[in-house]
């Protein structure tokens, strides 16, 4: 089969998953333990935040003049987004300005898995309790 044909034919109808109400089964995200829950909400929550910077950063770059030996041209105007992309991961991966706490915290909540504990703070929660 090539290409053409391949893109040419329609995308086959999705199916519910596995673990979905429609499938007949339980929810699949209250199946999942809440360390693994917490863990994909935090990635999606960081992922998010990478996003929200490389949009923030992308007007910086608008007025930028690309003319000159090396700049400039189709190749620059494709690239550019994913240099942009790429920025936004390394400021989060640094420390990120704060956006991923907030919204994993969010989405926690509304999630109803109890956020962890930051380091250092389980020792004195535990004399609380007593």
């Amino acid at each position: 089969m090539d290409t053409v044909s391949a893109l040419a034919r329609p995308p086959a109808p999705a199916r519910p998953a596995s673990g979905s109400p429609a499938a007949g089964g339980a929810a699949q995200s209250s199946a999942a333990p809440p360390d693994s829950r917490a863990a994909d909400i935090r990635r999606t929550a960081e992922s998010f935040e990478a996003m929200f910077l490389a949009q923030m950063l992308a007007p910086m770059f608008d007025g930028l003049p690309t003319d000159g030996e090396f700049g400039g041209g189709a190749g620059e105007r494709a690239f550019r987004p994913m240099l942009i992309e790429e920025y936004g991961k390394a400021i989060m991966r640094a420390g990120g300005v704060g956006v991923a706490d907030a919204v994993a915290r969010e989405m926690m909540r509304l999630q109803g898995i109890a956020p962890a504990a930051p380091a250092g703070t389980q020792g004195a929660e535990d004399a609380a309790r007593r």
